[in-house]
C-alpha cells in the first residue's frame, strides 16, 4: 500500500535527551538516544518543532526585477514534561547547577547568574507512540526560551524550549524518519 494524503500521525510520545560531547559529536542513531537512561520524562500536551524561514525581497523602482532569498532559518523544539526533576531543570536552561553530594537523600538544583551558564547542546528524541508512520523527530537543541514552572491544583508541568541548531555541515536542524509503506 503506498502512501496518501490520508494518512496521519496520532498522539503524542516520549522525549529522549543526550548531552552532546565528543563521544557523540554527530547524531546518534535513535536506538543509541531513544533509551530508559535518556528518557526525558513524561510529557503532557505532546512535542512541538516550529520551523520560520525568514527571506528578504529586493526589487528595482518600477517593479519589474525582483529576487527573493532565504536569509536564515529558525528552528525550534518545546514539549511539556508532568515528571521531571533538578537534572532536567538543568537541561532546560544553561545556569544550573545539581548538588546530590552535599545533602545525603537530597537533591538541590540552584539556577541562575550569568557567569554559571555552559551553554550545553543536547540530543533531543522525539519518538512518537503510534510508529506506523513516524519512527522518531531528532534535532541538536540549545535551551534558550526558559520555561515556567507553577505549583496548583494540577500536576506542575516544566515546558522548556529548545533552539535547534545545525548538527551537520549542511546545516541540517531537524531530521525526520518516517515509515513508508512499500508499494
Amino acid at each position: 500500500m503506498a502512501f496518501t494524503n490520508k494518512d496521519m500521525v496520532l498522539g503524542s510520545g516520549s522525549v529522549y535527551m543526550l548531552k552532546k560531547d565528543a563521544t557523540n559529536a554527530t547524531m546518534p542513531a535513535v536506538a543509541t538516544i531513544a533509551t530508559a537512561e535518556n528518557l526525558a520524562g513524561y510529557i503532557q500536551g505532546g512535542f512541538t518543532l516550529s520551523y520560520k524561514p525568514t527571506y528578504n525581497t529586493d526589487k528595482d523602482d518600477s517593479g519589474i526585477i525582483e529576487k527573493t532569498v532565504m536569509k536564515e532559518e529558525e528552528v525550534k523544539a518545546k514539549f511539556g514534561l508532568i515528571t521531571w526533576n533538578g537534572e532536567f531543570i538543568k537541561k532546560s536552561t544553561q545556569t544550573a547547577e545539581v548538588d546530590t553530594t552535599t545533602t545525603v537523600g537530597k537533591r538541590i538544583t540552584e539556577v541562575g547568574g550569568v557567569s554559571n551558564a555552559v551553554m550545553d547542546l543536547y540530543w533531543i528524541c522525539f519518538v512518537p507512540d503510534d510508529t506506523d508512520r513516524i519512527e522518531a523527530l531528532q534535532v541538536l537543541g540549545l535551551a534558550t526560551g526558559g520555561f515556567d514552572l507553577a505549583f496548583g491544583e494540577k500536576a506542575s508541568k516544566l515546558e522548556p524550549e529548545f533552539e535547534c541548531k545545525p548538527y551537520d555541515e549542511d546545516g541540517h536542524k531537524f531530521k525526520l524518519t518516517e515509515t513508508v509503506p512499500a508499494a
